[in-house]
């Protein structure tokens, strides 16, 4: 599940949505719902995401295509 994946990786790197918001540049509402699954969110922002937490392509690939 990407939600609880998405979650596992923020709270491991000791971060609140708003913090990963904040850092990527998006609203925390938008950043909620791209964790949630109810947004996919553009590739520009998944490729924030990736660089944030220093994601190899494969794990960032497994992340994306992960759904509910």
């Amino acid at each position: 599940m990407r939600t609880e994946k998405m979650k596992i990786l923020r709270i491991t790197h000791n971060m609140t949505q708003s913090d990963v918001a904040e850092k990527i540049g998006i609203s925390l509402s938008a950043y909620n719902l791209i964790e949630n699954c109810k947004r996919v969110g553009s590739i520009e922002t998944w490729g924030k995401i990736q660089k944030l937490f220093s994601l190899s392509d494969k794990e960032m690939w497994s992340l994306m295509k992960d759904e509910k």
